[in-house]
């Protein structure tokens, strides 16, 4: 007789052990939000330069300009570092449909942010 019990126990233990072990350590949010200031002076520079000549890169610095104010946005509602990080996160969450965003603009103007929130969010994570 094959033991599923047993099977199944662990590997639910392996799994809670290896999101456990992959557990996040943020910044406070006076860093966080310091650093996502400096990235929006990087951006808006990028977007001023490239104004005329509109590359992948100027497409890039938009949507991350409006990412970035987002998550601004969020910490003067009084959310914590985790919880901006999480609500911006564009990992597949449960009962979710995966939708991919182009970066190019759709007639609506709006562009693709899902790779683009993964670079913003390294500046909240503690090096």
């Amino acid at each position: 007789m094959k033991n599923y019990f047993l099977k199944t126990f662990a590997l639910s233990f392996f799994l809670l052990l290896g999101l456990v072990s992959f557990a996040q350590d943020y910044e406070t949010p006076e860093l966080a939000i310091e650093r996502l200031k400096e990235k929006r002076a990087e951006v808006i520079e990028i977007i001023i330069n490239q104004e005329n000549d509109k590359t992948m890169s100027y497409f890039k610095a938009v949507a991350s300009q409006k990412i970035i104010d987002a998550m601004l946005g969020d910490f003067k509602e009084g959310k914590s570092v985790e919880e901006v990080a999480i609500e911006n996160s564009a990992t597949m969450k449960m009962n979710h449909v995966q939708i991919v965003k182009p970066m190019f603009p759709d007639s609506n103007g709006r562009y693709g942010t899902n790779w683009i929130n993964e670079e913003l969010l390294v500046l909240l994570e503690k090096k």
